[in-house]
């Protein structure tokens, strides 16, 4: 199951707004899996970033987050991501080249921070952890995360003839 993403660009050249899932309660290709309930995003919408492929450092910035939303078994967030920062740019240029080639990959969100509470007889469940940042990336540990340029187009699984509504997922 692809869970999408949505991108806009903005009035301002210089940023876009993104939108989209960054985890669920699926199991990753780690074995691991992350209860949705017991994420705590305060220091990421606070001070957290979109950082590029789990990179630190100043140069890997990508954008930073506005909002973030529970939606059943999934989280979903939305943020600037800024156009200026040349590997925002890369990122914009790959997500759209893959929707030119009608391909049904895409890049993905990755949540990092640190782990507080394991499961007592399943160590591989997290059932909470404070989230930092959440990295933009060609390879997500979840892979039920993808990215979506909203004002190219739809990239996934499921192309409109015409983009949807800002602000909205697919």
């Amino acid at each position: 199951m692809i869970i999408t993403k949505a991108y806009q660009r903005d009035e301002n050249p210089n940023i876009a707004h993104i939108e989209g899932v960054i985890s669920t309660n699926h199991v990753d290709i780690q074995g691991e899996s992350v209860s949705q309930d017991g994420l705590d995003f305060d220091y990421f919408l606070k001070k957290g970033f979109f950082n590029y492929e789990h990179k630190s450092g100043p140069e890997n910035v990508l954008g930073y987050p506005t909002s973030v939303e529970r939606r059943g078994d999934q989280t979903t967030v939305k943020g600037v991501l800024l156009l200026d920062r040349p590997l925002a740019k890369e990122i914009s240029a790959t997500a759209d080249a893959m929707r030119k080639a009608g391909s049904s990959r895409s890049l993905g969100f990755s949540i990092e921070g640190q782990v507080i509470e394991r499961g007592r007889n399943e160590k591989n469940q997290i059932k909470k952890a404070r989230v930092i940042n959440v990295a933009i990336t060609a390879s997500p540990i979840n892979p039920n995360t993808s990215l979506l340029l909203k004002a190219l187009a739809l990239v996934g699984h499921q192309v409109p003839s015409e983009p949807s509504p800002a602000g909205s997922l697919s």
